[in-house]
């Protein structure tokens, strides 16, 4: 993602579809019903996750950390699910390829990957570490996140 924003010449060497023209590129697409089975799972998996996380931010969980931190992370599963459920079974209905729309497969390729995963589900585990959440927690948002009564057992 760096390239394509801060050396886009090495990113139009890297990732060059000057080979053939638009119409060629577009006699390469394989339209795809099994696209179809991508959005219909992750419209499925969206309607059954949205309740779940809904019950999560009522007063009764929401005053514990680890009911935040799930909620975190579903509200990034849902993110995932949609780029990587949607786009990509739209991508595979239409039967797009990578140079039929480059600029726009190429950043829904960068935020899933990078925006969602590493991002956010990586930094989390950082975040529960007693030295590295001492400014967190000291922080607005870290009140918001760290309300630490335990878990009742």
């Amino acid at each position: 993602m760096n390239y394509y924003f801060f050396d886009h010449a090495k990113y139009n060497r890297l990732y060059n579809c000057s080979m053939l023209n638009d119409t060629q590129w577009e006699s390469y697409k394989q339209p795809s019903i099994f696209g179809a089975f991508h959005v219909i799972l992750a419209t499925i998996y969206q309607i059954l996750y949205l309740p779940f996380l809904v019950v999560m931010l009522k007063e009764q969980f929401w005053k514990y950390s680890c009911y935040k931190m799930m909620f975190f992370l579903g509200v990034t599963d849902v993110c995932a699910t949609i780029i990587g459920g949607t786009f990509e079974g739209i991508f595979a209905i239409k039967g797009d390829i990578f140079c039929t729309n480059p600029n726009f497969m190429y950043l829904v390729g960068c935020f899933q990957v990078e925006g969602v995963c590493y991002l956010v589900e990586f930094s989390e585990p950082l975040l529960l570490t007693e030295p590295l959440s001492e400014p967190v927690k000291n922080h607005r948002l870290g009140e918001l996140y760290y309300l630490d009564p335990p878990l009742p057992l």
